[in-house]
């Protein structure tokens, strides 16, 4: 008799949801874990929360959260930006950008509003036009 295959617990999504965002609307959030590698462009009308890493482009309509662990090495693109991680490439944000400690950017920066917390790191110029 096979054993059904075993579910994770969905409190860690959720968890990360309310991360990405405390608005119910953006329940159709991308996620895309840690461990998980795309190579080539990616985009999405969603949020996207990014634990895992993204070689190339990354653009979406409403807000980018890349955690601790995610990794861009591309340009990124999206109306609110959040960084925890890491990212090799230009930053656009159309409204606010914020830099957690733990975030490392290496390009030129542009958001209308953009925050810095102590310890987060970036080498580029930045634009803000708030």
């Amino acid at each position: 008799m096979a054993t059904p295959p075993t579910r994770q617990s969905s409190k860690g999504a959720s968890a990360r949801l309310a991360d990405l965002t405390a608005d119910s609307s953006q329940s159709n959030a991308c996620i895309i874990a840690a461990g998980t590698s795309i190579q080539g462009q990616f985009s999405s009308v969603e949020s996207i929360r990014l634990d895992g890493t993204v070689d190339g482009d990354l653009s979406c309509g409403s807000k980018l959260v890349v955690g601790a662990k995610g990794k861009i090495l591309g340009n990124a693109k999206a109306k609110h930006i959040i960084v925890k991680g890491h990212i090799e490439g230009d930053v656009l944000a159309e409204e606010h950008l914020h830099l957690f400690p733990s975030a490392r950017i290496t390009g030129n920066i542009q958001a209308r509003f953009f925050s810095v917390e102590e310890g987060a790191a970036f080498s580029g110029n930045s634009k803000t036009s708030g």
